[in-house]
């Protein structure tokens, strides 16, 4: 369902089908999902933000939950500021795009994202 999506290339603003942010890639997997996210029309931090509570405009629109199913998000931290988002597609699995790589598919135990993971959010409008 994603394969297609794989190795694509990240461009800052990126809503496809070539090119994406991890915001916009979060776009086009929940809407594949049936499950639509609104696009903020921002930058990646601010959309990190809106998940983190920091913008008290938005911050009624998502739910932190603590057992993820496809179509949550997931918060990453970059080791000072929590500035990343892939979102569920599987059990244990997210897809997310780095600027260096692509579209990726990672496990959540994976070392390099496990210590990072913040937390799994879910979109309630």
């Amino acid at each position: 369902m994603f394969d297609d999506l794989l190795n694509k290339k990240f461009k800052d603003f990126g809503r496809g089908p070539d090119e994406y942010d991890c915001y916009g890639l979060a776009l086009e997997v929940s809407n594949r999902l049936g499950k639509h996210l609104p696009d903020y029309g921002s930058v990646v931090s601010k959309a990190s933000r809106q998940i983190q509570d920091k913008v008290s405009k938005y911050k009624s629109q998502f739910d932190k939950i603590y057992n993820p199913e496809k179509g949550d998000l997931v918060l990453i931290s970059d080791g000072r500021f929590d500035c990343h988002i892939g979102i569920v597609i599987n059990r244990g699995i997210f897809i997310h795009i780095k600027k260096d790589c692509g579209v990726q598919q990672i496990r959540f135990n994976h070392p390099l994202y496990k210590s990072r993971i913040r937390g799994f959010y879910r979109y309630v409008g």
